[in-house]
């Protein structure tokens, strides 16, 4: 008994021992995830997610151009989490599943199907089709506004206008869909004025504009005025050896100008003109009489070199002194200051003398010294105060020497006392591209769920959720600098993907809005409300493209800097299509980088100007 007790022992235990060499039966492998179709021209590229099986062998891809009809079939290496499928026809929809399997050649049960529609890239330059002015216009009015029309939607962060002669265009203005510009400008055009103006741009896709991108315009012209004389009227005290000059609004027709003068007592003139013909002066061959009252009128007859007569006579009239002046002029205030800086770039230069001065020798013996070659024209604001407005702007950060040599000459023709010379720096103008901060770029489901890692989503998914982006950038080197004023800020984002029916099922436009969110992002941030200002959302694409996308940001930037200490010197965006979700149960999604990503990060690039 005890033999055979101890027989049965030693078999049971073999036959365990059999049992547990056994190997386990085999699973199939998990169901891949996250399979996006990214389509492109006469291609799809296909991504996913990688399954861990240690014993996965390949992929399969199922595809085909009818729903639930897939009959081709891709195969792609245990290591691969892409795949693409070239040899599409462009505007043909396709669809996609996956599936995984494993080295005993179980097959994972299949994705849902994913769909994408390959196209052509748009390869159609952009063109001028239409200005206001028209080119080759004459007789424009002074006050005229610019508008350029293109053929398609521009790529307004690179679009360029230029105009010469030189003129501040003021802020450029789009309508919404980006294929009209116009410009205010800051000042009247000047008359009888031959205006050129270039533009350079891009479209969306990158082609270049072609076609006359030029286009030229004429001023109406202006009566002549006369804007100041010396002596001025109501002048005292003038020496009895005075001449005395007109500055007329415009170049002048000399021997108009000198037939229509006439005074009472009556004044002989030797008449002499500066070179642009827009300062005569009458120079008495004898002294006037002494304590004299004079009136002298420049009559209707005096003509621009265009033939336009004055509108009505000009007169003034002095008191000559009671003795001879020997007394030197000097200068007593300017404008600018001595060493200002931060001066506007087109800073006029003011000079007061110590009493009425010789305009003709007062404005000779003015010289810009740094930089060389300024032009400009002069004003008289009294006899004794000097306006020199340059003819174009000065470069920023230039600093500009300016002098009057003590050649300049009271009306009595006592020279200067000394020469004068100051200098002021203009202001300085720099371009940063500012990186999306990492940790406060995500985006945001409607469910709550917050993603700061990573690349952008934007739309909506399978289950009729949809997902927001968020986009922040720190404004500090703007303040850093003391920046005064802010001339351009752009947005540029990178969309790297674009599943089919994003644009086309969520509204055709992704938006970029104004908001302020914060130092962290939130699942309330989904929801936090538009800032107030103009152009609190503007279109940053319209296209599926993939490549970068910009739009003008200029409104938000000079908000967000204005209110830079509540806003922890932050400019933040909000990105979303006009469509929340139209419950198809697809993936609807524009993905775009972050500042979490190694390439093509977001920025904005933000031109001012500081002193």
């Amino acid at each position: 008994m005890r033999i055979g007790s101890w027989l049965l022992f030693i078999l049971g235990n073999l036959l365990l021992m059999a049992g547990c060499n056994n190997p386990p039966a085999n699973n199939p492998p998990a169901t891949p995830t996250g399979l996006v179709a990214i389509p492109g021209d006469g291609q799809v590229v296909l991504n996913w997610n990688a399954n861990t099986e240690p014993d996965l062998e390949s992929y399969n891809i199922y595809w085909g151009s009818t729903s639930g009809a897939l009959t081709n079939v891709e195969n792609a290496p245990q290591s691969a989490t892409s795949k693409t499928i070239t040899g599409l026809t462009n505007g043909t929809t396709y669809f996609f599943v996956l599936e995984a399997m494993n080295t005993e050649g179980l097959k994972s049960a299949k994705t849902d199907e994913v769909a994408a529609t390959p196209f052509e890239p748009d390869r159609t330059p952009p063109q001028i089709v239409s200005t206001v002015p028209a080119n080759g216009a004459t007789l424009v009015a002074l006050d005229s506004n610019l508008q350029i029309n293109f053929s398609e939607t521009m790529d307004v962060g690179i679009v360029t206008v230029t105009i010469a002669p030189s003129l501040d265009l003021g802020d450029p203005t789009w309508n919404p869909d980006n294929t009209q510009l116009s410009f205010d400008p800051a000042t009247n055009l000047a008359s009888e004025t031959t205006y050129t103006v270039t533009v350079e741009g891009k479209d969306p896709a990158g082609n270049a504009l072609t076609g006359s991108k030029t286009f030229s315009f004429t001023t109406e012209g202006s009566p002549p005025s006369v804007l100041s004389t010396a002596p001025a009227d109501g002048d005292t005290n003038i020496p009895v050896n005075t001449d005395i000059t007109f500055s007329f609004s415009e170049a002048m027709d000399r021997a108009s100008v000198e037939g229509a003068f006439s005074s009472s007592p009556a004044i002989t003139c030797a008449w002499s003109w500066s070179s642009d013909s827009k300062l005569a002066t009458c120079n008495p061959p004898a002294n006037l009489n002494f304590n004299t009252n004079y009136t002298v009128t420049m009559g209707t007859g005096a003509k621009d070199q265009a033939g336009n007569s004055m509108m009505a006579a000009y007169s003034f009239s002095f008191l000559t002194a009671s003795a001879p002046d020997t007394t030197k002029p000097t200068v007593i205030t300017h404008v600018p200051e001595q060493a200002a800086i931060g001066v506007a770039s087109d800073q006029w230069i003011e000079v007061t003398f110590s009493e009425p001065m010789d305009k003709a020798s007062t404005q000779a013996a003015f010289q810009i010294t740094n930089p060389p070659g300024v032009t400009g024209t002069f004003f008289w604001l009294a006899s004794n105060r000097m306006l020199f407005r340059p003819s174009s702007r000065f470069a920023y950060g230039t600093t500009v020497n300016w002098q009057v040599t003590d050649a300049a000459k009271d009306l009595a023709g006592n020279t200067l006392a000394a020469t004068v010379n100051r200098n002021f720096r203009v202001i300085r103008e720099k371009t940063v591209d500012l990186v999306s901060q990492s940790g406060l770029d995500g985006y945001v489901f409607n469910t709550g769920s917050v993603q700061t890692s990573g690349g952008l989503m934007v739309g909506d998914t399978f289950s009729n959720t949809y997902i927001r982006g968020f986009l922040s950038f720190d404004l500090s080197p703007l303040v850093a600098d003391g920046a005064t004023s802010i001339s351009a800020a752009t947005l540029y984002v990178y969309q790297y993907a674009v599943t089919t029916g994003a644009y086309t099922d969520l509204g055709g436009s992704l938006l970029a809005e104004s908001v302020n969110y914060g130092s962290s992002l939130d699942a309330a941030d989904f929801e936090t409300p538009l800032l107030t200002h103009s152009n609190n959302s503007i279109t940053l694409s319209t296209s599926p493209s993939i490549g970068w996308k910009s739009a003008s940001v200029f409104s938000k930037v000079i908000n967000d800097y204005i209110n830079r200490g509540a806003r922890g010197n932050r400019s933040q965006f909000r990105l979303r299509f006009p469509i929340n979700t139209n419950v198809d149960a697809q993936n609807d999604v524009a993905f775009l980088n972050s500042g979490a990503d190694v390439f093509n990060k977001p920025y904005l690039r933000v031109t001012y100007l500081y002193p």
